[in-house]
């Protein structure tokens, strides 16, 4: 049994060394290359990012006094922009039909301000000394005056005080926030801002009218962002009243400066000298968040000055504030400090735990902050004694790091993508001087483009992929 699988074994190897054998393929000739050793790894190919084109639209006729009243996307997802020329005739364009149609309000109408819903829009007319508050709705029909106002009682009232004002009486009306229903004042300039002398909510469907306030009474004022209260800053309280009724829901006896709603509209913060009041809108129960607070007296003058503080909300209960240094000290600075030497940090404040956390330093106003939408970038400016603007950084506010440094550079805005902004060189540095501003589309780690036209102040992006100038509609590709 052995020899036979000795044999068997032989006999498989010669069969195999006769079988024909495949020919080896040649292996190519080397081709010279700068192929790194094998020790290193090679760098992943980046692709570069398409460099933004501007196009501009030539077809819609704006000019330095056109005002853009607004600009939304359609339900078919194009671009529309509602606008008024210097004769006030109102205009719709199109990005989808390039198109420019009259927008159906009458020809004397001025002022137009369209509900948040969009189906209705309130304007004025001017009779005389009467001035009337109108509403239409966007298919040009159902008309109807909803308020008269007059001046001459305001000012008949104040005849004796009005020297000691502006000796101007003004008046101003909106829509009450996602509501039926428009909110108009009379007030008297001083100078300080304006006091109200008349504040009333109308509803338009019903044409009821309902008075908020007393002479003098009202300083500033607020809605919630669903528009089912709002709150009035009065001389010696806030009060927080319903919308529906205009009945006082709570009042609140603090110095309070800048009542404002957080986002969700479950709160009211404002800066108080122990810090930050925050205030449950439901049943006014408060609390408060321990935070330094320096004021001045300003020059010449005897009375505590005290802004409010600038900050950005990050959701219902953070803020960003680049308005404390690191002493956690709000500070304020007097008119006549160097600017050449301040410094801001930027914190985050916790207004549920009532913790602030400070990020990086930076030498600049931290009154010139500007944060990009999705809060990861900032700009900000930093000057010297006499020099305006100065020059203009944008930073990483994770990081730290300066990320673009503009000579003599004005921020103007931020792109929705955070990366690409609006900025503008060639202010004037001393009285008598000429603008000569140039304006420019800048993005983090790219060449900026330069605009033809100087941007709006009202609006300078329509939407994400649009910009406005004093003459013309910019299409970014």
């Amino acid at each position: 049994m052995k020899n036979q699988s000795c044999s068997l074994l032989i006999f498989m190897i010669l069969l195999t060394a006769c079988a024909p054998q495949s020919a080896p393929t040649p292996s190519p000739t080397p081709a010279f290359t700068n192929t790194p050793p094998p020790t290193e790894i090679p760098e992943p190919t980046k692709t570069p990012e398409p460099t933004p084109a501007l196009i501009h639209v030539e077809n819609i006729p704006l000019d330095s006094c056109t005002r853009i009243i607004e600009s939304k996307i359609s339900s078919s997802g194009t671009l529309e922009v509602i606008y008024a020329n210097a004769d006030e005739s109102t205009r719709l364009w199109s990005a989808d039909t390039q198109a420019v149609v009259s927008f159906p309000v009458p020809l004397d109408g001025y002022g137009l301000k369209i509900s948040t819903d969009r189906r209705r829009i309130i304007f004025r007319r001017d009779n005389g000394e009467t001035h009337e508050i109108w509403v239409i709705d966007t298919e040009g029909q159902n008309e109807k005056r909803l308020a008269a106002v007059q001046y001459d009682e305001t000012e008949a009232r104040y005849a004796a005080d009005l020297a000691q004002f502006s000796g101007m009486v003004g008046y101003d009306y909106s829509w009450v926030p996602n509501k039926d229903k428009v909110f108009y004042y009379i007030g008297v300039f001083y100078d300080l801002g304006m006091l109200y002398d008349k504040a009333v909510l109308v509803d338009v469907n019903s044409g009821k009218a309902i008075s908020l306030t007393i002479p003098l009474d009202m300083k500033k004022f607020e809605f919630a962002p669903d528009g089912n209260q709002m709150a009035i800053l009065a001389e010696s309280e806030l009060r927080v009243l319903s919308t529906q009724d205009g009945g006082t829901q709570f009042t609140i006896q603090a110095p309070l400066n800048n009542p404002t709603y957080s986002p969700d509209g479950k709160h009211i913060i404002d800066f108080i000298d122990e810090g930050i009041l925050r205030i449950d809108t439901r049943d006014g129960q408060q609390q408060i968040i321990p935070l330094k607070y320096s004021i001045f007296v300003s020059p010449g003058g005897d009375s505590p000055f005290r802004p409010s503080p600038k900050f950005k909300w990050l959701d219902n209960s953070t803020l960003l504030m680049p308005s404390l240094n690191s002493d956690q000290r709000y500070v304020v600075r007097a008119f006549e400090a160097d600017p050449s030497s301040w410094t801001f940090t930027v914190w985050k404040i916790d207004l549920i735990n009532g913790t602030t956390h400070p990020s990086q330093t930076f030498s600049g106003d931290s009154s010139s902050v500007v944060f990009s939408p999705d809060n990861n970038r900032f700009a900000f400016r930093k000057t010297e004694m006499g020099d305006v603007p100065g020059n203009l950084f944008v930073a990483d506010l994770n990081t730290g790091e300066i990320l673009e440094t503009i000579d003599d550079g004005k921020f103007e805005a931020w792109h929705p993508d955070s990366i690409q902004y609006i900025y503008s060189t060639g202010h004037p540095k001393t009285k008598g001087e000429t603008d000569n501003a140039r304006y420019y589309l800048g993005q983090v780690g790219g060449k900026p483009i330069p605009m033809d036209g100087r941007v709006s102040d009202a609006v300078a992006w329509l939407a994400a992929e649009w910009i406005v100038t004093d003459c013309q509609i910019i299409h970014i590709r």
